[in-house]
């Protein structure tokens, strides 16, 4: 149960934490002047830029998603729904910094969501409300020791660590800029509440519908969270039949009920998903090009090795008092540890909250333990977690300080982009280079040919055209009908276009100039003479 004290916890910490998270975007903005533009994103600014272009989508009508990366006919499919309602909030003029402040307010509202969920997911398996708060805090924020393998490159091969750039395998990521990832993790434990907690027989169809729901709405934010979800209660079942078998019938029966209610509310995202990406030729193009794969073992092991050898006091006590509730945590790390590399294109996404787990079985283990020795030796791991977030902070605050692409776009392209607004039509295809093309689609409601690793389709069949053409080393026919089969209504040529090659000098007088300001010009993809 929740009480008064433990609400006003979750508001005081969900403020303080989103507050410092916040920091870095304050300083973006503080940075940005008469030479660069904040996009209002500190990492993965790929991503965020997308996440803008959909919400933009959405302010213009959309209600489907249809990527604006690809210019491949696209029937629209049920998806990033949260960022198309959002969108629907921003009306021009000045549209781009409303959606990037609505993305702000989803990433507060998304936090705060998860610091409550986590509360109470904690506080179904430690009994000190001091561990239970502080569990959450570390499960937030905390990190492993994946950066000590950074830091020795000489013994690794000097990786990226996990906790840098994985927001499956550690909390504070989602935090502190995936808010969907967030919303959909605190859903995930909102299922899972239900699904443990033990109440009347009467009623637990109806807290297993609840949980069901409450994965359903998951899929909204992260389809993979359900399926994440059933791994989960089918390895817990799997361990409730082995360490008993002789469990009494009627229990192993009413968690299958349970088990079976919650998938079957739940299932129909599931199965629109399945659907969906197995028909339409854009989204299995999509498919193919998002590679999401789990990192060499030695890796995790890095990041997770102390941590679940810490776990071992409270994985033999929950087997030996065949605690049902807590067996859900071990059940957790098993189905991670099965699927992490799962032939499939976004396998990491399998290993999904795994530290909640990790840590949770830590403090059961501390509360286990007598030991005073011991007890000091779990302070400082737990404490040692602080280390990866505070890594974290500084070197993206860094990459904030420091002005430049990708988490700076020059202020005359911005300009540029909020300019053309009023001389093209929402839907217009435009051709740019890459990282032109990420940006674009953020500003304005046009497609691009690329600038998205996964959602821009047939992207390696697409870049050496675009290259191709910025050359200057194809003939006019060959650049007519590159422009006709891709349906292009403009072209973009800016310092990034320039840097492919010399098109702009050989043919930019074949094509009608609609802007020039600076550096940037903005050509119709009409030849002036007709031919």
């Amino acid at each position: 149960m929740v009480d008064r004290q433990d609400r006003r916890w979750i508001v005081i910490t969900s403020v303080i934490l989103l507050g410092i998270t916040s920091i870095p975007y304050l300083l973006g903005y503080f940075r940005q002047g008469s030479d660069w533009h904040f996009t209002g994103f500190i990492f993965g600014v790929e991503d965020g830029n997308s996440y803008i272009a959909k919400m933009l989508s959405g302010s213009y009508g959309s209600w489907l998603f249809r990527s604006p990366y690809s210019n491949l006919p696209q029937n629209g499919v049920l998806a990033f729904l949260p960022y198309i309602l959002l969108g629907k909030l921003a009306y021009p003029p000045e549209i781009h910094d409303q959606l990037v402040a609505l993305f702000q307010v989803f990433r507060w509202l998304a936090g705060g969501f998860l610091v409550r969920a986590l509360f109470l997911f904690c506080g179904l398996f430690l009994k000190e409300k001091r561990y239970q708060r502080l569990a959450v805090l570390i499960i937030l924020t905390g990190g492993g020791f994946g950066w000590l393998g950074w830091l020795l490159p000489g013994h690794l091969s000097g990786r990226m660590p996990l906790e840098i750039y994985s927001p499956e395998a550690f909390g504070f990521l989602s935090l502190l800029g995936l808010p969907h990832l967030a919303a959909a993790r605190a859903f995930l434990l909102l299922g899972l509440v239900f699904f443990l907690r033990t109440p009347e027989p009467s009623k637990e169809l109806r807290n297993a519908a609840a949980g069901g729901l409450c994965w359903l709405a998951a899929g909204f934010f992260q389809p993979l969270s359900i399926v994440v979800g059933y791994g989960i209660l089918g390895v817990y079942f799997l361990l409730r039949l082995l360490i008993d078998r002789s469990n009494n019938r009627r229990d192993l029966l009413s968690a299958m009920k349970r088990m079976a209610v919650m998938a079957a509310v739940s299932s129909p995202w599931v199965i629109y998903n399945l659907f969906f990406f197995a028909s339409d030729d854009y989204l299995k193009a999509w498919y193919a090009q998002n590679i999401i794969s789990s990192p060499p073992l030695i890796d995790y092991l890095w990041s997770y090795g102390l941590f679940l050898a810490a776990s071992i006091p409270a994985i033999i006590h929950i087997l030996r008092k065949k605690d049902e509730r807590s067996l859900i945590l071990p059940a957790w790390i098993i189905c991670a540890a099965a699927l992490a590399y799962f032939p499939y294109n976004v396998q990491r996404r399998f290993i999904d909250g795994i530290w909640i787990a990790l840590i949770l079985l830590v403090f059961v283990s501390l509360e286990a333990i007598k030991k005073s020795t011991w007890v000091a030796a779990y302070k400082v791991l737990l404490g040692s977690t602080l280390i990866a977030p505070l890594l974290v902070l500084s070197i993206f605050s860094q990459g904030v300080w420091n002005l430049g692409t990708p988490v700076y776009r020059p202020a005359g392209e911005v300009v540029m982009f909020t300019t053309i607004s009023e001389l093209i039509q929402p839907g217009d295809v435009i051709l740019a280079d890459y990282s032109t093309g990420n940006a674009l689609p953020a500003w304005d409601a046009v497609f691009v040919l690329a600038g998205h690793g996964p959602e821009s389709a047939n992207l390696k069949l697409v870049l050496p055209e675009i290259r191709a053409f910025y050359s200057g080393d194809k003939d006019p026919e060959w650049q007519k009908n590159f422009i006709e089969r891709n349906r292009i209504d403009f072209i973009v040529c800016g310092p990034a276009e320039r840097a492919l090659g010399d098109w702009e000098k050989k043919f930019g007088d074949m094509y009608k100039t609609v802007y020039d300001r600076g550096v940037y010009r903005l050509y119709s993809a009409e030849l002036i003479d007709g031919n």
